[in-house]
């Protein structure tokens, strides 16, 4: 049962390092609604976490934003997620939030923020459970990770 006008949007992304060439890193990012059929996915590049770019768009899951706004999506999660994994001394993690609108009006515009929310809106579920966790480990922690 999907609520289109739903406000709280529980929200997921996972981070799994796929190359490293020096300091020069390609991690995919997976990221969307808690409870979708299935996540957005990119490629960033970074040189070890800096400057992180979007080198591939590999899926939007459904999510209808410009690419522009969906690309600074993926960077920002890249970004609070690289964060953590450097805290910790991992390689790769997760991050789950049982709301993300707060997040994303501090990171976006107002208008931004409420474009992405009207976007994400419409893959919320009721009646779900999540809480707000992180896991920072290596591949196998996260790839063990289940994103539904």
């Amino acid at each position: 049962m999907v609520n289109p006008s739903y406000t709280s949007v529980p929200f997921h992304v996972r981070l799994v390092c796929r190359e490293r060439i020096d300091d020069r890193l390609r991690h995919c990012l997976e990221f969307g609604v808690v409870g979708a059929t299935k996540p957005a996915a990119v490629i960033i590049g970074s040189d070890f976490y800096r400057s992180p770019i979007v080198e591939e768009r590999l899926d939007r899951a459904g999510i209808d934003l410009p690419d522009q706004l969906m690309d600074a999506l993926a960077i920002g999660c890249f970004r609070l997620l690289a964060a953590y994994v450097i805290d910790c001394d991992g390689e790769c993690g997760t991050w789950t939030s049982e709301d993300v609108t707060r997040w994303l009006r501090r990171l976006f515009s107002p208008d931004d923020a409420d474009q992405i929310v009207k976007a994400l809106s419409p893959h919320v579920t009721r009646g779900l459970v999540v809480e707000n966790c992180v896991v920072v480990g290596d591949d196998d922690v996260v790839l063990a990770d289940n994103y539904r």
